[in-house]
């Protein structure tokens, strides 16, 4: 089979983008789920003390398609915890793969921090990482803001903002 999409989803955000694009190519889904409630509080411990939450296991099985499409946000400069986790039990059974975010801003060298990540939980370097910041997002729809202003919630009509970017995606995925 030729693309499978896996998300992992938080504030709702990715989860849209994932559905999205699993429709556009025509590809199943599958979703991350973490094995316990996360909070905002669990999140932050996460990040201070590098912790991997227990997700439950994929509902698809990695092997029968040709590349997985990942789609998950970004929590300070790293792809989401529990995407990570999920990532790393897929190790040595995924034969290629992409990264896509919806993100709140890209930072300098984002994509080569997304890249190690991806690398070192699957043992494989990714054909493609995307970023959709929110940042872009929030310009389009109220201009010129600051930061503690943009858009944090996204709907799907919002997406049509990102249409170079789905484009691209599609493009390279839709082909395999």
């Amino acid at each position: 089979m030729p693309c499978l999409v896996v998300y992992y989803s938080f504030s709702g955000n990715n989860r849209i983008l994932g559905d999205h694009l699993a429709a556009r190519l025509n590809a199943p889904a599958a979703i991350i789920e973490p094995a316990s409630a996360r909070t905002g509080f669990s999140i932050f411990l996460d990040l201070l003390f590098n912790r991997r939450p227990r997700v439950l296991p994929l509902q698809a099985d990695p092997s029968a398609f040709d590349h997985i499409l990942f789609v998950a946000p970004i929590w300070n400069r790293h792809i989401a915890h529990p995407m990570q986790t999920a990532m790393a039990s897929l190790k040595g059974r995924v034969k290629a793969c992409s990264f896509a975010t919806l993100c709140g801003a890209v930072r300098p060298g984002q994509i080569e921090v997304i890249t190690k990540d991806l690398t070192s939980a699957i043992g494989l370097a990714p054909a493609n990482v995307w970023l959709l910041p929110l940042t872009e997002l929030t310009k389009a729809v109220k201009g010129p803001v600051r930061e503690e202003d943009m858009i944090e919630r996204v709907t799907p009509e919002h997406l049509f903002h990102f249409k170079p970017q789905i484009d691209a995606i599609i493009a390279a995925l839709g082909s395999r």
